[in-house]
């Protein structure tokens, strides 16, 4: 399952129960970046 959050038509992050993804937007409202970060077995956030 992945949950997200979005501004306006725009998703800023979304996560499961591994991952966060970020995505970074330019001025023109196009996706720049995506940035991951994944959770290791027995660490938390």
């Amino acid at each position: 399952m992945t949950n997200g959050k979005s501004c306006g038509d725009k998703v800023d992050f979304e996560t499961n129960s591994t991952d966060n993804v970020y995505y970074t937007y330019d001025s023109a409202g196009k996706l720049v970046s995506m940035n991951i970060s994944t959770k290791f077995s027995g660490t938390t956030w």
